[in-house]
């Protein structure tokens, strides 16, 4: 006897998604200053931005 297994089938406005994405990289270029000022300019906002919009593409990626 197999294990019970549950389905989800998931839908979703891409038009919501895309706004969503446009949030996040506003968040992100926020976020980037902010842990460049933490990190006394280390690295530049731009270098902390950029890898936090990667990481939001890699998820857009992951999700399909």
């Amino acid at each position: 006897m197999g294990k019970p297994s549950l389905y989800v089938v998931v839908r979703a406005s891409y038009k919501e998604y895309e706004a969503d994405l446009a949030r996040i990289k506003g968040i992100a270029r926020q976020s980037g200053e902010a842990i460049s000022a933490a990190l006394n300019n280390s690295i530049t906002a731009d270098q902390a931005a950029k890898k936090i919009e990667s990481l939001s593409i890699s998820m857009q990626k992951a999700i399909g």
